[in-house]
């Protein structure tokens, strides 16, 4: 795992933390555009897996 210095991010902005080689970790996701609630706004379900390939040397 490749540990990167914080960055300063902009409200609602993602920033990466970490990398994770792909033989180590498999991640998945879906995203669902649904009906919202609100008018003139989008809304998203969004779904997301892993499964270790390697078990890591530390604990979570």
């Amino acid at each position: 795992m490749v540990i990167y210095d914080l960055e300063v991010t902009k409200p609602g902005q993602i920033s990466t933390f970490a990398s994770i080689a792909a033989t180590t970790l498999k991640m998945g996701g879906t995203v669902y555009k649904v009906t919202s609630d609100r008018s003139k706004e989008d809304k998203f379900y969004i779904y997301g897996n892993f499964q270790w390939l390697e078990t890591p040397s530390f604990t979570l």
